[in-house]
């Protein structure tokens, strides 16, 4: 069972790349793509870092050591997010 549930939070958590690739290639960024795309990448930082922060209440609301197993995946995906706002930020 923790397999797949890793594989589904990794699926899951893939989303805004997907959508950040979806608008890119479809031109749908509108008339500031880098600010655009700068408000995506900040805003989903800011969640991976909530879901992130939130796994340690979880595992001790609901005695489950499977909040825990994700966590440092979903602080990845925050840091890797981080990483890519900052980046852009600097290459424009």
């Amino acid at each position: 069972m923790l397999k797949y549930f890793r594989s589904s939070v990794f699926l899951l958590s893939t989303i805004p790349f997907i959508v950040i690739t979806y608008k890119i290639f479809l031109n749908k960024l509108g008339p500031e793509p880098i600010k655009e795309i700068t408000h995506h990448t900040g805003e989903w930082t800011l969640l991976f870092l909530i879901f992130t922060l939130a796994m340690s209440p979880l595992k001790q609301i609901t005695n489950m050591n499977i909040w825990i197993s994700v966590r440092r995946m979903l602080g990845l995906f925050a840091f890797f997010l981080c990483f890519l706002t900052y980046a852009h930020l600097c290459w424009s």
